[in-house]
């Protein structure tokens, strides 16, 4: 009663907690006056209008049928307008109640859900009052009026987002053409959407209807609230708890600054939402600076807090931030979105005994739904049987998946096997998956082998880059002592005893021509001398030994300006003419997603990078282009006829063969397809005890845009090993020859 006498003098009574209390009057404070009902209404308007334009984006973005600013103004911007609205009028009559005239709160929003600066629409709720220019009378009513609003929107919000999960689809968006904004959301409505909907829940985050997200907007609002930052609801109530002489004495701010200033940090340091930032930034600089927002002044502290409400309102505050809490990042965009199947998924290796069961786990990276197929090849060049098959125990090359996506995968039970005599040494071999998701073709190779004791583990020789050596990983068993060996004059190599149990590397050196006077496996690859266990227990009847391609090893062409004009060699009639880059593996496999062209037998100029060329039965001439790097595959369906490299190099082709392999036709057929006259030098290798093993009719030169004809034989005594092979530099041609003794060396 007195302070509405004392209203009229423009003064403020009010007493201290102190017994007994002690009356002290004030000049009241006013602050600014109440926005007139057009200005108020004209807020909200604007503000209901950006919440329809941020709606509407959204809704249309996540695929939702109808007009998708209908559904953002029926499912988005009605239900956030019709919670704040009555937020705003629960605070207004509790002000009302307590003698305060602070009129409605003035919301703003953004016109579009941005994932950088703010993905939740609303992001500002403002009384008209400023706090510090009100006068509660105690301190239960200030806790009450300043709780309200918070709680109102997570109350409200919660149960909101929780139907909108519900309302969401766990199939993505048909017409998705940007990385989703995937939401995270908080406790309570994550553990019961897992409940009810399982592990779909986390799916639905990144397509969330536009109800859910009205109701997560609501709820992130509600819990920003609730931060004890100057100016905020969150600081108001804390100042009611403590009580106002506590709260704003400087031992309290210290703590509350040092508390603001390591959250600050926090988030500095693990996470890259910016918002975040741009929040603990403030909660610093508002606890710090002078200009400090001061708490509401209780007109009678003598009354208290009853410690029975004092420890309700504690409680639903720590609750609404801690069910609340939104996480480091509460909402992200969903990385390699449109990425296709997951191979991480996939074995890399398969240990077989007899045979052995494994599945194929089809789950996709990203969020789209993914069909296609998947073709399997047995690289088995020492053809020790393995083979694959499905369920039903039929063989199996090739199968189609479709509706693979995040809540709908699929599990592919394969069984393999080696079908082989007890006389034959398993080798170890690879399963290459061709998979083709609609997104990418990949290659997933599969390493196989057999619980055979000491053996190699891995399924090729593997060159280094300047193809100084070539390593093999091998591990011998324990208990099973025994010596590794290569024996071949064209190999340098050492015999080792590997430690028992571990993995270890045996690497052997080529000599020049060891690799390019190998036999070839059906896939082009050179194959290495083989390398022999001998054990010292029984070494007459327990030694094996293994023949292993020589990855990355190949034959070549050489092109000029990325252009080679096919030799009948390549273009054989009836074949598929396939390039890949070096990242995949050469293949004859041809997907349906893989473009092709049907050539007529007429002459024609085609790029292969375009669409694989499949020849007619009288192909004309080709003038081909192909990228640099990668290799080239001449098919007959899925048969390998030719695997070659491709490098730079001088437009000259050979009549019959490619690069960097073993001649053995004493006349050889050379044609300079260039416009400059190329070198051709020789280059000589060996331990022979002569030169004179090598008898050699060719010119010094190629002349432009003609052929020569080379004649070359070897004379060597049958004890000698010789090889011709014909490379090529930047600009310039090679004729190679090699010619060794037996690694015990040449009898005279």
């Amino acid at each position: 009663m007195l302070n509405n006498e004392l209203r009229e003098l423009g003064l403020v009574g009010s007493l201290d907690p102190r017994d007994p209390p002690v009356l002290s009057v004030t000049e009241r404070r006013y602050g600014s006056g109440i926005l007139p009902s057009w200005q108020l209404g004209s807020v909200w308007a604007f503000s209901i209008i950006m919440m329809v334009f941020a709606g509407g984006e959204w809704a249309e973005s996540v695929g939702l049928e109808g007009n998708p600013y209908a559904q953002s103004s029926l499912f988005y911007a009605l239900p956030i307008t019709a919670t704040l609205l009555l937020a705003s009028e629960l605070k207004r009559r509790l002000n009302r109640k307590a003698g305060i005239e602070s009129g409605h709160l003035i919301p703003l929003a953004m016109p579009q859900i941005s994932p950088m600066w703010w993905p939740f629409g609303i992001f500002g709720l403002f009384g008209q009052k400023s706090a510090e220019h009100t006068h509660v009378v105690n301190r239960k009513e200030l806790a009450k009026i300043e709780i309200s609003v918070p709680a109102t929107l997570f109350l409200v919000g919660q149960p909101m987002f929780l139907v909108g999960l519900l309302m969401t689809p766990s199939t993505p968006p048909l017409e998705l053409s940007s990385a989703p904004l995937a939401y995270h959301g908080s406790i309570l409505p994550n553990l019961f959407s897992s409940l009810m909907i399982d592990s779909d829940h986390m799916i639905r985050l990144q397509w969330i209807h536009p109800l859910g997200l009205a109701g997560l907007s609501l709820s992130i609002m509600g819990w920003i609230l609730m931060l004890p930052i100057p100016g905020l609801p969150g600081d108001r109530i804390l100042s009611a708890i403590l009580g106002r002489e506590r709260h704003v004495e400087m031992t309290t701010q210290n703590i509350l600054f040092v508390l603001s200033l390591g959250v600050l940090i926090a988030v500095f340091v693990s996470s890259d939402f910016i918002p975040w930032l741009v929040i603990a930034t403030i909660a610093c600089m508002r606890r710090f600076g002078n200009d400090q927002l001061k708490p509401p002044m209780i007109i009678n502290l003598s009354d208290g807090f009853p410690r029975e409400s004092l420890e309700r309102y504690s409680a639903a505050a720590v609750m609404i931030l801690l069910l609340g809490l939104p996480g480091m990042s509460p909402a992200s965009e969903y990385e390699n979105w449109d990425a296709g199947l997951d191979p991480n998924l996939w074995p890399s290796s398969i240990e077989v005994d007899g045979e052995e069961n494994f599945d194929i786990i089809l789950s996709p990276l990203g969020v789209l739904e993914l069909s296609g197929e998947i073709h399997f090849e047995i690289d088995d060049p020492s053809n020790s049987g393995w083979m694959l098959q499905d369920s039903n125990g039929e063989a199996i090359e090739e199968l189609t998946f479709e509706n693979v996506m995040q809540s709908n995968t699929v599990t592919l039970p394969l069984l393999l096997s080696a079908n082989n005599s007890e006389n034959t040494t398993i080798h170890p071999a690879r399963l290459i998956l061709t998979v083709d998701d609609g997104v990418s073709v990949t290659q997933h190779p599969i390493l196989i082998s057999s619980q055979s004791g000491s053996s190699p583990i891995s399924s090729s020789w593997i060159l280094d880059q300047n193809s100084t050596s070539a390593c093999l990983d091998i591990q011998t068993s324990m208990g099973e002592n025994g010596v590794w060996s290569v024996d071949h004059p064209f190999w340098v190599s050492e015999e080792k005893r590997l430690e028992e149990g571990v993995v270890s590397s045996y690497c052997i050196k080529p000599q020049s021509g060891g690799l390019e006077g190998s036999q070839r496996d059906e896939r082009g690859r050179a194959m290495a001398p083989p390398v022999k266990f001998t054990p010292d227990i029984d070494p007459e009847n327990l030694t094996k030994s293994w023949t292993l391609p020589i990855k990355g090893s190949e034959a070549w062409i050489s092109i000029s300006d990325n252009t080679i004009k096919l030799p009948s060699w390549i273009a054989k009639p009836n074949s598929t003419i396939i390039y890949g880059k070096d990242t995949l593996e050469p293949s004859c496999v041809l997907t349906d997603s893989m473009p092709t062209y049907q050539n007529q037998g007429d002459d024609m100029d085609w790029n292969i990078n375009t669409a694989s060329l499949i020849l007619p039965p009288n192909p004309g001439k080709i003038n081909l282009t192909v990228p640099s790097g990668g290799w080239l595959t001449v098919c007959d369906g899925r048969i390998i006829l030719e695997s070659l490299r491709v490098r730079d190099g001088p437009d000259v082709q050979l009549s019959s063969s490619a690069m960097g392999i073993s001649i053995t036709e004493e006349k050889v057929v050379i044609a300079n397809l260039g416009n400059q006259t190329v070198p051709l030098s020789r280059d000589w290798s060996g331990d022979a005890p002569s030169l004179d093993v090598w008898s050699v009719d060719a010119p010094d030169q190629l002349i432009s845009n003609q052929t020569a004809e080379l004649t070359v034989s070897f004379d060597g005594q049958e004890e000698l090993s010789g090889f011709f092979w014909i490379s090529t530099n930047q600009n310039s041609v090679i004729l190679n020859f090699a010619a060794r003794c037996p690694s015990g060396g040449c009898s005279s």
